[in-house]
């Protein structure tokens, strides 16, 4: 990977491809590494995690973090081989609900992180609500008070014809995280995707994790209180009051219900691909049954999208002003989503089966 160096205070590195996939932080971590000459796609990394067969759901946009709850960055890195390090600045506490100050201390020690993993030719993680990407530095300036110029997420503004597309990272982040190839032996790729398949049935199957609802329950709680979301908006408010929040509870619950809806729908796509990839590695029987859960996979993502231009024009965001958020627009989401439960239980009964055609499970 080739740095520029425009100035000599001023590294950049070119080639980053723009992240891409409703996981941002997997997302990132595939772009990061194919920057750095890796073939890694977003899609393993989804599946191997476990990620792209999981469900959590409350009506806060974290749910579908692959931090929260059930951890899923931490066995995407480790299964390709590679380790991370975080360096806290200003993450977020949850028992204030306020982010923390960054000492300078920990932003130089940060800033040596970036320049040292920058001039090894990787980007680096960066890490607030959501996950992008450090493609290069800088001297700090009133511009750009960190240093740091920042490839933009799925999340982020889109591209320009001025490429590489970088922009000031003007406000002290939660967390930086560097990546680098692990010292010890990466893990046998076949112990890591029997580990993703065991953990898809297991996830399935518990009723929480953490704060969230997950696998079959989460469904169950998602389309019994889209019918009704006077408790859910009053509980939300509540919780906000208690902070002094300024956020209205029915904003929040608006962007949870269209991020977790986004979410699910790329995490089945990304399902069906990945049991389709994997099948080969398996004995014929158990490769059948892994790719009958593809099928079904397919057919969850048929469910929630069939007919619609985009699934936002059913589970919009709020400041998509002008498409209503009403009863009978949540009543279709819940019917779809009854309608794709049962096809998620095929899914998860066709990969157990699959798990104890090879002795597995």
């Amino acid at each position: 990977m080739a740095v520029n160096e425009e100035e000599s205070e001023r590294n950049l590195l070119h080639d980053v491809p723009r992240p891409t996939g409703a996981n941002t932080v997997l997302a990132s971590l595939a772009a990061a590494l194919q920057a750095s000459g890796e073939d890694i796609s977003y899609e393993f990394l989804m599946g191997v995690s476990s990620r792209a067969f999981r469900l959590q759901f409350c009506w806060c946009p974290s749910a579908p973090h692959s931090h929260c709850g059930f951890n899923t960055f931490d066995p995407a890195i480790k299964a390709i081989g590679y380790e991370s390090k975080d360096y806290m600045l200003a993450c977020w506490e949850q028992e204030t609900r306020k982010c923390r100050e960054a000492t300078e201390d920990e932003l130089n020690e940060a800033r040596d992180a970036v320049r040292a993993s920058i001039e090894s030719g990787m980007p680096v993680l960066l890490n607030s609500h959501e996950c992008s990407l450090i493609a290069g530095h800088e001297s700090p300036s009133d511009k750009n008070p960190t240093g740091w110029l920042q490839r933009p997420g799925p999340l982020g503004p889109p591209p320009t014809d001025d490429e590489p597309y970088t922009m000031p990272v003007e406000q002290i982040p939660w967390c930086i995280t560097t990546i680098k190839r692990s010292a010890s032996k990466p893990p046998d790729r076949m112990e890591s995707i029997v580990w993703s398949l065991k953990k898809a049935v297991e996830n399935a199957h518990a009723d929480k994790i953490g704060l969230y609802s997950t696998g079959f329950a989460a469904y169950d709680r998602w389309i019994r209180e889209l019918a009704d979301l006077r408790p859910v908006i009053g509980e939300s408010q509540e919780y906000l009051d208690k902070y002094d929040s300024d956020e209205s509870a029915p904003f929040g619950v608006q962007v949870g219900n269209a991020w977790c809806y986004e979410s699910l729908h790329d995490a089945r796509k990304q399902a069906a691909a990945y049991l389709r990839s994997i099948a080969g590695d398996f004995g014929e029987a158990a490769a059948e049954h892994l790719r009958a859960a593809a099928d079904e996979y397919d057919a969850v993502v048929h469910e929630l999208i069939d007919g619609l231009k985009c699934f936002t024009h059913l589970a919009p965001y709020p400041w998509m002003e002008d498409i209503k958020w009403d009863n009978e627009k949540r009543a279709e989401q819940a019917e779809r989503l009854k309608k794709a439960l049962p096809h998620e239980r095929k899914a998860i009964d066709h990969i157990a089966v699959a798990l104890k055609e090879e002795g597995l499970f």
